[in-house]
């Protein structure tokens, strides 16, 4: 075989493998990013925890008109709004610190205005566990109050 063909040869095998990588790289970017898959799937459950453990207080849009906020003595916080309350930033692990009861206020007994003390049924056993709690169960508690806050952020108005 002579030089010239070996080297065409050469040529096709490097244009056929470059052409393989772009057409797989192409191929990739069409893909739905499972990313955003998981994360629209983190907020869907956090949802349902909302509508299941939230709503009747601060409504199903989270605006403070659920059907029990007529009742309270104190107003239900309009949790669309958490954002714009401190200039625009959405204060991730505050949020998750009230709800899981390690924010400072909680700390103290006074738990969030309307809730009272992490001991009152409203906060429910889902958001809590005490010191015996096996992994799991602190696990899955972690997980429903990230979701909870991760739906909270995906809801706040601009």
């Amino acid at each position: 075989m002579n030089l010239r063909l070996k080297c065409k040869r050469k040529q096709r095998e490097v244009l056929r493998r470059g052409l393989v990588g772009v057409l797989l790289v192409v191929g990739l970017s069409c893909l739905p990013d499972t990313s955003v898959a998981a994360e629209q799937e983190v907020i869907e459950t956090g949802k349902h925890e909302f509508q299941r453990s939230c709503a009747t207080c601060h409504g199903s849009e989270a605006k403070g008109d659920g059907p029990t906020a007529a009742i309270l003595l104190a107003k239900p916080s309009d949790l669309t709004q958490l954002r714009n309350k401190h200039g625009g930033t959405f204060l991730f692990w505050r949020v998750y610190e009230q709800i899981n009861g390690s924010d400072a206020n909680t700390i103290r007994g006074h738990g969030i205005r309307g809730h009272g003390t992490r001991e009152m049924p409203i906060w429910g056993e889902q958001f809590r566990f005490d010191r015996q709690a096996t992994a799991d169960n602190k696990m899955g508690v972690r997980g429903r109050i990230l979701s909870l806050v991760h739906y909270l952020e995906s809801i706040q108005e601009k």
